[in-house]
C-alpha cells in the first residue's frame, strides 16, 4: 500500500504530567535549591526566599521548556523526530493531566503503527475503543487512518508502541538521563522570572545570606 507523503501527524507523548509527579518533584527540588542560603555550618532552605521564588517564577513557562526537552529526549530514544508543538495543560487536574503535543512524519507514524500491531496487537485492541477496532481487522482502513493529520488513535498507538519496548515508560528514564540537566532547569527558572525578578532575587539572596553568616 502506498501512502501520501508530506503529511505530519499530531500526537501526544506518553507523559505523567506535572501534577504530583516526578517531574513536579524535580522542578520543586530545583527551586528549593535556589532558595538555599549558607549558614554557619551548612546550606539551608530559607522560607522567605522560597516564598519569593514561588511567587515570581513563571511556572507555565518553566513547564513548557521542560516539555520541549522531554520531546527532544523521546526523539533520541525512539530515533524519530518528535517536533514540539505545544504543552496542553488542563484548567483543573481532576480528570486529565498535562499533554506534550508533538508532530511526527506520517511515514514514522506508519512504522510505529506497524510495530505496535506486530508486537503488542492484543494490548492495542484492549486500549482502543470499540468503534476503532476495525482499523486493526481491516487493513484497507489503515491508509485513511494514517492520512489524517490528527486522530485519537495516534496517542494510543504511540502509547502501546512505547509500552512494547519501555514497559516502565519514559518518565523515570528521562529523569535519570537528565541528572546533569539541573543547570539548564535552573536557567529556565531564572529566565521565567524576567530581568526585574532576577534583580530582586539576587538582592534578596545577598541580604539573607549576609544575615545568616555568623
Amino acid at each position: 500500500m502506498k501512502y501520501t507523503t508530506g503529511i505530519n501527524n499530531t500526537v501526544a507523548l506518553p507523559f505523567y504530567g506535572f501534577y504530583e509527579s516526578i517531574h513536579h518533584d524535580i522542578i520543586n527540588s530545583t527551586i528549593e535549591g535556589l532558595a538555599e542560603v549558607q549558614t554557619s555550618d551548612h546550606y539551608r532552605v530559607n522560607e522567605t526566599l522560597l516564598d519569593f521564588l514561588n511567587d515570581h517564577v513563571n511556572f507555565p513557562k518553566v513547564f513548557e521548556e521542560y516539555a520541549k526537552d522531554y520531546a527532544r529526549y523521546v526523539s533520541i530514544e525512539l530515533e524519530e523526530v518528535f517536533k514540539f508543538k505545544l504543552l496542553d495543560s488542563p484548567r483543573f487536574y481532576n480528570y486529565s493531566t498535562d499533554r506534550v503535543i508533538c508532530t511526527i512524519r506520517k511515514e514514522a507514524m506508519q512504522r510505529i503503527y506497524a510495530e505496535a500491531c506486530k508486537h503488542n496487537g492484543k494490548l492495542l485492541r484492549e486500549k482502543t475503543r470499540d468503534n476503532y477496532t476495525g482499523y486493526f481487522d481491516q487493513p484497507e482502513l489503515i491508509g485513511d487512518f494514517l492520512k489524517q493529520s490528527e486522530h485519537p488513535l495516534f496517542d494510543t498507538v504511540l502509547e502501546v508502541y512505547v509500552d512494547s519496548y519501555y514497559p516502565e515508560g519514559f518518565d523515570h528514564n528521562y529523569i535519570d538521563s537528565r541528572m546533569g540537566w539541573y543547570d539548564n532547569l535552573r536557567e529556565s527558572v531564572f529566565e521565567s522570572m524576567g530581568a526585574d525578578g532576577m534583580e530582586k532575587y539576587n538582592t534578596l539572596f545577598e541580604t539573607l545570606e549576609n544575615k545568616a553568616k555568623p
